[in-house]
């Protein structure tokens, strides 16, 4: 293996990780429907009190504590 094939190497990986961290960031954000959050499972709108607690949530209470008890 040469330089190249190992810079080739390199940019593959560091593309990936790109990618992974970009749909990463991307999936934790809630749905923005007309201005308004939706929870990114149900789709429901996330309540402003919840926003308020939890600004940048991006599942609906309901939905969250699932996520969370998912094996």
């Amino acid at each position: 293996m040469d330089d190249i094939d190992r810079a080739q190497q390199r940019e593959e990986l560091d593309r990936e990780t790109a990618v992974r961290a970009a749909r990463s960031a991307q999936q934790e954000q809630p749905l923005m429907i007309d201005g308004l959050a939706h929870c990114r499972a149900c789709g429901d709108p996330i309540p402003l009190s919840r926003l308020r607690a939890r600004p940048g949530a991006c599942r609906c209470i309901e939905c969250q504590q699932r996520y969370e008890r998912r094996p």
